[in-house]
């Protein structure tokens, strides 16, 4: 079994293919996906960096995966063609609902679809797409279960569920909502929403394929894809936050003997040292400008006051880390 429970972006790729440069994607989703045509951005950024992307979709506006489950367009979907990977995407709010709603409509839904998968198409990996929360919580849902009054409530329910729905099928996992969440922090003058503070702006949805890019292809484009309806600014924020948010799961990069730069402001580190080390040891050298550490279940830690709580860092984590001034050449294992 993989372990996918992680706050950012540490994963297992031992079932890719990396000599391939074309890839067969399944999407079984909603408009999460369909919204700016999420595949065909994908395969724009493939095909500008050498590789090319064959795709097909079953993406009904706000089905789920009760629906997918049994339906005979999907079954036959995947039984067409042998594909590389078959992307589900679980309708926005459900998983977000409360464990025991999750444990009963959503986690048997995964598993058929999983089970679909192995059945029909051997070879495919499922991979599953952890999705962003409403952009200020779902208030129609507030009074019935507060983790919907907030977009960090609902976001941390969402990541919870993915996580388990990846872990206990064997599946993979693009965090996609682990990265929106970062990028809006970090980033709030760029909307990754419409108006409806539900479905992907054009920003939203170049931010998720470019997580799709780099997990599909095992690769990091070095070739900036400038889509139609976003600024060639905003575009290389986009581009440029996610590679190297991603750059890590993709090339194992901290280890015990790799130095890395960490910007003013938000970053991701991925734990790759040999040996587990206190959070406290660990983060020794940037004490004086760490100003706060989020772990996989989004819980914070403040550098004097409850820092201690973090325990030992382990290997195949990851954090989410901010600080007041840039840092260059730190080495989180030394």
């Amino acid at each position: 079994m993989k372990n996918h429970l992680i706050y950012f972006i540490l994963f297992s790729f031992g079932n890719f293919i990396y000599a391939q440069s074309t890839k067969d994607i399944l999407f079984i989703g909603n408009s999460y996906t369909y919204y700016n045509n999420l595949p065909n951005l994908i395969k724009e950024m493939a095909q500008l960096n050498g590789n090319d992307l064959f795709h097909e979709s079953h993406t009904p506006g706000s089905s789920n995966f009760s629906q997918h489950a049994s339906n005979s367009n999907v079954l036959s979907l995947l039984n067409s063609q042998e594909w590389d990977i078959v992307v589900l995407q679980e309708q926005s709010v459900r998983p977000a609902r409360p464990p025991l709603e999750v444990e009963t409509q959503v986690y048997p839904y995964a598993e058929q679809l999983c089970l679909n998968i192995e059945l029909l198409n051997e070879s495919a990996i499922p991979m599953f797409y952890m999705t962003w929360g409403r952009e200020n919580g779902l208030q129609s849902y507030c009074n019935y279960y507060s983790p919907f009054c907030t977009y960090e409530g609902m976001q941390q329910r969402l990541i919870e569920s993915y996580n388990y729905m990846a872990e206990v099928n064997n599946a993979e996992l693009a965090p996609v909502g682990v990265i929106w969440q970062a990028f809006r922090e970090s980033n709030p003058e760029i909307s990754l929403y419409t108006s409806d503070e539900s479905h992907p702006s054009i920003a939203g949805s170049y931010l998720a394929s470019i997580v799709f890019y780099c997990l599909i292809f095992q690769d990091i484009p070095e070739n900036i894809y400038y889509p139609q309806g976003l600024n060639n600014i905003n575009t290389e924020d986009i581009f440029n936050f996610v590679t190297n948010a991603m750059q890590p799961s993709i090339n194992q990069m901290i280890c015990d003997d790799i130095y890395i730069n960490l910007d003013n402001g938000w970053n991701i580190i991925s734990f790759h040292c040999n040996e587990n080390l206190s959070a406290v040891d660990a983060f020794s050298e940037i004490s004086q400008d760490l100003v706060i550490v989020k772990d996989i279940l989004g819980n914070a830690y403040l550098p004097n006051i409850n820092f201690n709580g973090i325990g030992n860092l382990e290997k195949g984590f990851g954090y989410m880390i901010k600080l007041s001034q840039e840092i260059n050449n730190f080495n989180i294992c030394q």
